[in-house]
């Protein structure tokens, strides 16, 4: 079989038209609004002897044609893809394909590209303690074992920082991003652990030194939702975490 060919194609996909399912909060409906631009609304009646007036206090709509809808995206939309194609030949499996990924929907920027996003506490109070979680500004904030707790004093000065335990603080973003740095201070063990985790798990593991003077510590990998910080003796702060949507 000298002409044996190893190459796999995809020759043709479905007719159908391929779906996006979206689900909204505790699986209940999309809120839907009706307007007129006329308040109130004209409504013309017109009844016969044969057809006359019926009331149906159900209000119904329908319409003849698609609807399209235009959705403006503020935060990506994620579809995770993860199948497998088998390869049969006189109904006998001679291999499989399988595809592993996630598609990004999201705006064009037809105007500009938006900034990365960049979180401080300075609107916390001082002396805040956090026992179970921050949610600041769409970013949660969880404490490992112990608690979080904002304050003012020391380097850099006037500027409120999160402290938090040696056991870990967990940074859990609103959205799958794949850029995101944290502005660091420790004045204790120097040595910091990054564990950072996408929806499966954990995906890869950093450690850092960060010492009394300000450090920023970039972590750069694919569709990642949670870091979570460990070490510092009790001593280290988080000054500000910034991150892109994509």
């Amino acid at each position: 079989m000298a002409n044996q060919k190893n190459d796999v194609t995809i020759v043709a996909w479905p007719k159908e038209t391929a779906k996006l399912e979206h689900q909204f909060k505790k699986g209940s409906p999309c809120e839907l609004s009706v307007s007129f631009q006329k308040d109130p609304a004209n409504v013309v009646i017109h009844t016969t002897p044969e057809t006359p007036f019926n009331v149906d206090m159900d209000m119904k709509l329908s319409v003849k044609d698609t609807v399209p809808v235009c959705l403006k995206l503020c935060e990506p939309v994620c579809a995770k893809s993860d199948y497998t194609i088998s390869v049969n030949i006189f109904d006998r499996p001679v291999g499989s394909v399988s595809i592993k990924g996630m598609t990004k929907l999201f705006n064009c920027f037809e105007e500009h590209k938006p900034e990365r996003t960049c979180i401080d506490f300075r609107e916390q109070k001082d002396g805040t303690v956090i026992r179970n979680e921050l949610t600041y500004y769409g970013l949660k904030f969880v404490p490992l074992e112990n608690e979080l707790l904002v304050y003012s004093s020391g380097e850099p000065d006037g500027m409120n920082k999160l402290r938090f335990p040696d056991e870990g603080v967990k940074i859990i973003f609103p959205f799958p991003i794949d850029t995101a740095s944290f502005s660091l201070i420790n004045h204790a063990s120097p040595l910091l652990k990054f564990e950072v985790y996408n929806n499966e798990g954990l995906i890869r593991t950093v450690e850092e030194e960060v010492t009394n003077q300000p450090k920023v510590i970039t972590i750069e990998e694919e569709d990642f939702t949670t870091v979570i910080i460990k070490g510092g003796s009790n001593e280290a702060a988080l000054l500000e975490v910034c991150y892109m949507a994509f």
